[in-house]
């Protein structure tokens, strides 16, 4: 089922309509801070979008309408200075703050493996912080916005959209006011986990993150940047008891992961950390990264597929590595990963 591109543009349009006026622009290492914001990487743009850009582009997944108002999410390119961007540092601070990884090789150091943790942890706050906003918004003006709301929280419901008859199958006030009391909790946790990083950084300890390397003795133009709470193992099995996942869902408990995937040095790195005080909820996941090298690419590329919307290509790779049918087998995992109904996995990493 191809696109069509002007529901596509409507689509979007709403998507900016709802975004409007909900932006977090602020310095998240000091409230008070004078500096100008800066749309900061979550990925470093000189060091390795560049690396896996053609003529300055490159390839992520990207949303489309079909004619049936069915949702698509596509293999598109854009530029990469526009990709994995959010306004939380401003300029000197973002400077300062990850000089080590930003202009340094990667070299498996304690402080390195912490700050790719500690910033993607903040770019989760910063975008926590957005989405309650966005909340905010649709609950104040529930019957103008609730097709948006429906669409974010039930994927498979896209044609509310554009049909209004389908709107009142859901609770809506009910459902934005838990998920707003339940992102509140998350940000509590989220803002205090950021603090106790924080004090970390400026005493130069960089303890309390447990980070977990691979390597591949390969570079793959594959860029990743991604915080998630990882529900399933490769065998979908859960990662969490019933209790752990209650408390999950009422945002008393955050075991997240932090992902980072780059190319470097002939190799290709992939980062996976988490606060050293949930690592015992989250055993299951990291014994999925203990088999065999093809074993390991094939459960990362679940995960990035799984989790990592943040993720971006070279357009060549994608091109000369993987046939039409391979890319629309791509673009529905990730679709179904989006609909969390995946039933199988293909490998990113192709020699």
């Amino acid at each position: 089922m191809r696109e069509n591109k002007e529901k596509t543009i409507e689509f979007n349009k709403k998507i900016s309509e709802l975004y409007k006026g909900t932006e977090v622009s602020e310095c998240l290492w000091n409230e008070d801070c004078s500096g100008k914001i800066v749309k900061a990487h979550s990925i470093q743009n000189n060091r390795y979008l560049s690396k896996i850009s053609d003529n300055g582009k490159i390839i992520n997944f990207g949303p489309a309408i079909t004619e049936n108002n069915e949702l698509l999410w596509q293999i598109k390119e854009i530029g990469r200075s526009s990709f994995s961007t959010f306004k939380g540092f401003c300029g000197e601070h973002d400077k300062v703050l990850f000089q080590e990884i930003e202009d340094k090789d990667y070299i498996k150091t304690k402080e390195q493996n912490f700050l790719f943790a500690f910033r993607a942890l903040a770019k989760e706050l910063h975008a926590k912080k957005e989405s309650i906003n966005r909340n905010k918004k649709i609950f104040e003006n529930l019957k103008k916005e609730c097709d948006l709301f429906i669409y974010i929280y039930y994927p498979d419901y896209l044609k509310c959209l554009f049909n209004q008859e389908y709107l009142y199958k859901f609770q809506c006030k009910e459902d934005a006011l838990e998920i707003l009391e339940n992102d509140k909790l998350t940000l509590k946790l989220l803002k205090l986990e950021f603090e106790d990083l924080k004090e970390k950084i400026k005493n130069k300890t960089y303890n309390g993150i447990h980070s977990f390397v691979i390597e591949f003795d390969k570079e793959y133009p594959v860029v990743s940047n991604s915080t998630f709470i990882p529900y399933q193992n490769s065998k979908f099995e859960n990662i969490f008891t019933k209790e752990e996942y209650d408390k999950i869902q009422k945002g008393s408990l955050n075991p997240m992961i932090f992902s980072n995937i780059f190319p470097a040095s002939g190799k290709t790195f992939i980062i996976l950390s988490c606060l050293e005080k949930d690592r015992i909820y989250l055993e299951k996941f990291f014994k999925d990264f203990s088999g065999t090298i093809e074993d390991k690419k094939k459960n990362i590329s679940m995960m990035i597929l799984r989790n990592s919307e943040n993720t971006a290509f070279s357009p060549k790779y994608i091109q000369e590595k993987f046939s039409e049918k391979e890319k629309e087998m791509i673009e529905e995992l990730f679709a179904e990963n989006m609909a969390d109904t995946m039933h199988y996995s293909i490998n990113l990493f192709r020699d």
